[in-house]
């Protein structure tokens, strides 16, 4: 069921990027009603997976909490799909013990396509919805470029980590890859949080990445426009316009709104934001935001969950699909061999 999941997950966008029936927002596109219904796939393995458990934990209680205060404060039918799915996600994370193993082969089976559609998508064979004009930006199976961005960035840290384990130069081949496909997304989110994940590990990995990223600059130049509007923008050169004014002015319309009357402040005005926490805090208030960080600390602490946790300030991440419920399968893969490791240490003593 694991691997049949996994591929879900990796080919959920497929059909709408094909098609082309645009990914911005599932529930605002034309796409047919059975597609989007099954996205609720999600939450049925999560149940499945919570029926199995032998006992319950303060997490869990703390996951459906969450969920049913997040369905009462909003009446958005796109918002509860997307709670339930993160609440889903984290029943997974907690619950299911991955095999390193499965893992390291539900990825491999899926590298030919993901790395594919990203291709046919450089040498123009189709375009997606996310690609402005001249200005490339894959999406490969996944949906839109942020997305893209920092689940390739999440596989290039687990390639270098597979590699550093067994000086594979299979591994080391794909975390090449993803590093470039993490530049023809044109994400900047996703690009900051791998360098710092990269920092942490080794900073040899930053001149590795300087290596990569700069040929792929020939085939996409989007990241260098966008690199070079934010530094105009900082230096008081350049207007802010944009996403860029967009974030600033909705941080202040954020808490305007929440000022304005106790209802607002604790349950929700209904606002969006870029940010996961601006975003949470928006739509389901003080309470929501104080449950969403208790959650926090009940998820593994790797780099993985480090890397998309760092998307999450910027871009959002948390409630995004499929980016968070992938990386969740590689943070608790992760865990889950730690964990075997320690009890054989414990035992072996």
């Amino acid at each position: 069921m694991f691997f049949f999941y996994f591929l879900f997950l990796i080919f959920y966008w497929s059909p709408a990027i094909v098609f082309q029936w645009g990914t911005y927002g599932i529930f605002d596109d034309a796409v047919p009603l059975w597609y989007k219904a099954l996205r609720l796939i999600v939450p049925a393995y999560g149940f499945v997976v919570l029926a199995r458990q032998p006992y319950y934990t303060p997490a869990h209680l703390l996951y459906f909490v969450f969920g049913a205060w997040c369905i009462l404060a909003s009446g958005d039918l796109s918002t509860i799909v997307n709670v339930l799915v993160f609440c889903a996600t984290l029943v997974v994370m907690q619950g299911k013990r991955i095999d390193a193993s499965d893992l390291r082969k539900s990825i491999a089976a899926s590298l030919p396509f993901v790395y594919g559609m990203g291709l046919l998508e450089v040498f123009g064979v189709f375009v997606s919805a996310h690609t402005y004009g001249s200005e490339l930006r894959v999406v490969s199976t996944f949906g839109g470029p942020n997305n893209a961005g920092i689940i390739f960035s999440s596989w290039a840290l687990y390639f270098i980590l597979e590699f550093r384990k067994a000086n594979r130069l299979w591994d080391l081949g794909n975390a090449v890859l993803c590093l470039c496909f993490v530049v023809l997304t044109g994400s900047l989110s996703a690009a900051v949080a791998l360098g710092a994940c990269a920092l942490l590990l080794s900073w040899y990995l930053i001149v590795l990445a300087v290596l990569v990223v700069v040929p792929t600059f020939l085939i996409n130049d989007f990241f260098v426009l966008k690199l070079t509007y934010l530094l105009a923008v900082l230096n008081g050169q350049g207007e802010t316009t944009g996403s860029f004014s967009d974030r600033v002015d909705n941080i202040a319309t954020i808490a305007r709104f929440a000022g304005e009357n106790f209802v607002n402040l604790t349950m929700g005005s209904g606002l969006h934001s870029e940010s996961d926490f601006l975003s949470v805090l928006g739509q389901f208030g003080v309470v929501g935001l104080f449950l969403f960080i208790g959650i926090l600390f009940t998820l593994p602490r790797n780099i993985f969950m480090l890397l998309g946790l760092l998307q999450s300030v910027v871009t959002p991440f948390f409630f995004s699909f499929p980016s968070f419920p992938l990386i969740a399968l590689l943070a608790a893969s992760v865990d889950s061999h730690d964990d075997r490791r320690r009890r054989a240490v414990s035992v072996a003593g």
